[in-house]
């Protein structure tokens, strides 16, 4: 049904608007999904010793380029406030925490975070990717161990374990690695960030595709063939690279690895980048062996808050996939969500009508999510509506249960019916 509305002089059709170009509404169902992610995440990240964080959405732009470049303002969504200051909205999560403990040289080290929120990038649409989303971090923030970054790996693991997810790896690397490498094969130091970004796109265009992007950028084509030939190898005969830099870090990791139990997962991958160059050491990223989606990544960046005017700190941590998280448990039908409602109490007619939240309200003090017809419908329709919801049980209380202080509770999915006392009805309904 079309619904008008008027501005001034000028009416509107409500079917005409839409959410804004790669934005979309995220319906109860779908959110419910997303914070039982979080909710499940955020246990695991406090029995770790992360603590939340929340920083603002917007920040000064100098901010934004300073980690994305001058050329991030055509990739976030760039503004002027009516102070004539010229901000952005957060592009990720890390900006915000490194600003924060820039402003905050003193606190205790480490500094354990875990940070959920929307972010916003001016990306061209495309299927799983969005201009707004969530995303959810955990990073520590002071420690310069391999601890810090396999500690991370962990949280990370045991978030997806809980989640049902089991078939997974993790892609790990040092980028120092890769730079020693590439400089061994006759790669030039001034050219290492071209030779990142090319290799970076291994999986999207594959061995040729990136030989023919390094020779495109002028690279000596003999030097990119020999390279590009020998990073699966490289990567299988992890112990030749045994007196190149970041060597010992990956060693470590596997050590500590097993500590965790989770070294069966660890796969060692010399052409793994992640892309942004603010990594300064070991990078990781998750994927699933089946539908190949990657559900998080990260790495170490020892500059950053160096670089927004902060004290020195190393820093490492990891960032969750949410969407193809979620994707991919949809797919796999790993959601076992509890009913968002697990009672409906119906009145029979209005006269019970005050009985019926009455009953609602004491299984609400005993933590038990009830709904209440607030439409003034028949029975029958309170019964359709309960139905529809995929309500489990519905308590009907009319002129009979008022008397006898009792509700006719029926199972929605059985059909049985059963007269319970009120004051016995929180706890049955809780072992329900």
């Amino acid at each position: 049904m079309k619904k008008n509305i008027r501005q001034g002089n000028q009416d509107f059709n409500m079917t005409e608007f839409q959410p804004a170009k790669g934005t979309r509404d995220i319906a109860p169902e779908e959110m419910r999904k997303l914070l039982f992610v979080f909710d499940a995440c955020r246990k695991v990240f406090e029995k770790y010793g992360f603590a939340p964080l929340e920083t603002p959405a917007f920040e000064n732009f100098e901010l934004l380029a300073a980690k994305g470049g001058e050329g991030v303002k055509d990739e976030i969504y760039f503004f002027r406030d009516k102070g004539g200051r010229d901000l952005g909205l957060r592009f990720d999560l890390t900006v915000g925490l490194a600003r924060f403990v820039a402003n905050n040289p003193n606190m205790q080290k480490p500094f354990k975070r875990y940070a959920f929120g929307k972010v916003w990038r001016y990306d061209n649409p495309q299927a799983m990717r969005w201009r707004e989303f969530y995303q959810l971090d955990i990073d520590t923030i002071g420690s310069p161990q391999v601890e810090a970054d396999v500690e991370c790996l962990a949280c990370f693991c045991e978030c997806l374990d809980k989640l049902g997810i089991k078939n997974y790896y993790i892609r790990v690397n040092n980028r120092n690695l890769l730079k020693t490498f590439l400089i061994s094969k006759g790669a030039q130091e001034k050219n290492l960030d071209d030779w990142f970004r090319i290799i970076d796109k291994l999986d999207k265009i594959g061995k040729e595709g990136v030989e023919k992007e390094l020779a495109e950028k002028g690279f000596d084509k003999k030097i990119a063939k020999d390279v590009v030939s020998n990073l699966e190898k490289v990567s299988e005969e992890f112990g030749k690279l045994k007196n190149m830099e970041g060597y010992d870090e990956i060693i470590r990791m596997m050590e500590l690895s097993k500590i965790y139990n989770i070294s069966n997962k660890l796969k060692f991958d010399i052409s793994l980048v992640r892309g942004l160059e603010y990594y300064t050491g070991l990078v990781f990223e998750v994927a699933t062996r089946d539908l190949k989606l990657s559900l998080g990544g990260g790495g170490r960046y020892d500059r950053m808050i160096k670089s927004f005017g902060g004290p020195d700190l190393p820093a490492t941590g990891i960032s969750f996939g949410l969407s193809r998280l979620i994707q991919y448990m949809d797919e796999k039908n790993l959601f076992v969500l509890p009913a968002a409602k697990k009672v409906f109490v119906a009145n029979v007619d209005e006269t019970s009508k005050s009985y019926a939240i009455g009953v609602a309200q004491k299984m609400r003090s005993a933590g038990i999510a009830v709904e209440t017809d607030s439409m003034g419908k028949k029975l029958g329709k309170q019964l359709e509506y309960a139905s529809a919801a995929g309500i489990p049980f519905v308590a009907i209380a009319g002129e009979s249960e008022i008397k006898l202080k009792s509700v006719k509770l029926r199972n929605m999915k059985t059909g049985k019916e059963e007269m319970v006392k009120i004051e016995k009805l929180p706890e049955m309904m809780k072992e329900k």
